[in-house]
């Protein structure tokens, strides 16, 4: 179960999209699992290995792409939908799906050591 209600998540995007847009940004990356916590309630452990929150201005939710092991986690622990909570497999990790998000302006969480 989530760890905050569905109204708290959507306050939490709309101040964030209201930022992207106040600073121009398109797309926000994040694979801080702090701010993925945020975002979507995640809370898994697989940090060491490569996970991203993607939020887009023109998408109802987030994106969240984990190690496929721990898409069923994601599903318990978010209000994410089946299709934006994405478990890859290990020759996933290179690929060219952007999901359409492969154009515009992109923020970058670089505050992270992840």
């Amino acid at each position: 179960m989530p760890s905050f209600s569905k109204l708290e998540y959507g306050r939490r995007l709309d101040l964030v999209r209201a930022r992207m847009e106040q600073v121009g940004f398109d797309v926000l990356l994040t694979s801080n699992p702090a701010n993925m916590n945020y975002l979507t309630g995640y809370d898994g452990w697989s940090f060491y290995t490569p996970q991203l929150v993607a939020v887009s201005l023109t998408s109802n939710e987030p994106i969240c792409i984990v190690r496929g092991i721990d898409q069923p986690d994601g599903m318990v622990t978010t209000h994410l939908g089946p299709d934006n909570m994405v478990g890859y497999p290990d020759h996933y990790v290179q690929a060219e799906d952007k999901r359409g998000m492969g154009k515009g302006r992109i923020a970058v969480d670089m505050d992270a050591y992840y």
